[in-house]
């Protein structure tokens, strides 16, 4: 990929988070079930960091390990029901990592 091509796409991604942390995120209700379970940042600021710091094309790795971070906290806060659980969602859950 040329330079302007990856940069244009790390520019659409953070753009893209943007909009999501702003407009969409407060509507849904819900916060990360990796942010819940282990009381740190959510995936959407995570990602957002690790494209600011690495780039989407070289940072994709550590995306899907953001990713699949959440998807076993899901899974975890689930199998726990007596676990505090109100407004966590994955937002991968449904899909097999």
């Amino acid at each position: 990929m040329t330079h302007s091509i990856i940069k244009a796409s790390n520019y659409t991604a953070l753009q893209l988070i943007k909009g999501y942390q702003r407009y969409l995120s407060p509507i849904k209700g819900f916060k990360c079930a990796s942010g819940h379970l282990y009381g740190d940042t959510t995936c959407s600021a995570a990602i957002k960091a690790i494209v600011k710091n690495q780039g989407i094309v070289q940072g994709f790795p550590a995306i899907q390990n953001q990713l699949k971070r959440c998807h076993s906290a899901a899974r975890q806060l689930a199998a726990n029901p007596g676990q505090p659980q109100s407004g966590v969602f994955c937002c991968v859950l449904p899909i097999p990592l």
